[in-house]
């Protein structure tokens, strides 16, 4: 069995990953939101693609307010992945190795 310490390593660096990972969620959000703003108001209405149809121009605003919205939603959900509380990853912990040892004993009385 893998030694304590490096397991705590090797859970440390896993979450370190996890948080980089949801970092690099919210910068690109931050990136990519502006330009859909950008190329919806200012691009769109020069290139002349943005038509006088008012149905059009709902659709077409509904999509560009909507799309940050539910990417705001994806990220609040990203971080409660990665943030979660303590205490369930204390419980998880708790259960595995509690499993682990019901398992050992099981295999020591087989072999009894």
């Amino acid at each position: 069995m893998e030694s304590n310490s490096y397991k705590k390593y090797e859970e440390a660096q896993k979450r370190v990953k996890k948080i980089k990972d949801f970092y690099g969620h919210i910068i690109l959000f931050l990136v990519i939101v502006p330009i859909v703003f950008i190329v919806r108001f200012f691009l769109l209405p020069q290139m002349g693609i943005v038509s006088n149809e008012e149905g059009f121009n709902n659709w077409l605003n509904w999509n560009t307010y909507i799309f940050p919205i539910m990417w705001l939603m994806a990220i609040g959900i990203h971080a409660l992945t990665v943030f979660k509380p303590r205490k369930i990853k204390d419980w998880e912990e708790k259960k595995i190795q509690e499993l682990i040892e019901k398992e050992e004993q099981e295999a020591n009385q087989h072999w009894k």
